[in-house]
């Protein structure tokens, strides 16, 4: 038997009818690490730019 539609992430059931916040929590957490990750490039970039600017 084929679902009768493809779910947005976060929700479940034959119709989509059930939230999985197991599934909400994990991608806002994806998110967070991936959005802090770029932070610490971005600084870590602009440091090694000044550190050089002024050696």
């Amino acid at each position: 038997e084929n679902p009768a539609c493809v779910c947005h992430s976060g929700y479940v059931g034959t119709r989509c009818e059930h939230a999985d916040l197991l599934a909400v929590v994990a991608a806002t957490q994806k998110k967070q690490t991936i959005t802090a990750l770029l932070v610490v490039a971005v600084v870590a970039s602009a440091l090694l730019v000044t550190v050089c600017v002024l050696v």
